[in-house]
């Protein structure tokens, strides 16, 4: 039987649209919800992974950011999936609102894609992911960290995550029906802002 860990790292300042997602998610019986405020976000992951590890109960870890919004069936349809690691379908709230989910090419670098069924990938953001204990458990903390390679390029916690968690032997997968959207200034970050801002500029 499923026995999930949430954990929402927070700012403390929740919007009403995250709000709304998290009172309407379904969760199964025996879950527990915790929140970290106001610490950087890898020591925040990095303590719901240590906390994970102490409740031997726990099959799960959800993590959540308070800046998503997502359907109440969201974690029902990770769980079903059964896979080691697998995250919703986000996109960047700024920018070009390309979707936060990579692949590694030939040259080593890691390249933004829109799977279009259900992936195996390198790298996904984890503004709204599922991890079985026993990834956590077959990992060493800090789970979570920023870094810079020999070449001075930078890997976010994410980046830094995925890479070590499929070092260790574990798959990543995303399902792009499984959306979460992404709070910016004023909408939500979806697969269609960054369809529209991709057509807008690249019309012949």
């Amino acid at each position: 039987m499923n026995n999930i860990l949430i954990g929402l790292p927070t700012t403390g300042l929740n919007d009403y649209r995250f709000t709304l997602s998290l009172a309407s998610l379904i969760i199964p019986e025996n879950s527990t919800l915790m929140a970290i405020p106001r610490v950087m976000i890898d020591t925040a992951r990095n303590m719901f992974c240590e906390k994970i590890l102490s409740m031997p109960e726990k099959t799960h870890l959800l993590m959540i950011d308070d800046d998503m919004t997502f359907e109440p069936d969201m974690l029902l349809r990770m769980l079903n999936h059964d896979v080691d690691i697998i995250g919703a379908l986000a996109f960047k709230r700024a920018g070009d609102f390309q979707p936060c989910v990579y692949q590694k090419k030939d040259d080593g670098n890691h390249y933004p894609i829109l799977p279009q069924k259900f992936t195996e990938v390198d790298v996904v953001g984890t503004g709204a992911i599922l991890i079985k204990r026993e990834v956590i458990e077959g990992m060493k903390n800090p789970y979570f960290t920023t870094t810079y390679d020999d070449k001075g390029q930078h890997f976010s916690v994410d980046f830094n995550f995925c890479i070590a968690a499929k070092k260790t032997g574990f798959k990543i997968f995303v399902d792009p029906e499984i959306e979460a959207g992404h709070i910016g200034d004023g909408e939500v970050i979806t697969k269609n802002t960054f369809l529209k801002y991709y057509n807008d500029n690249h019309k012949k």
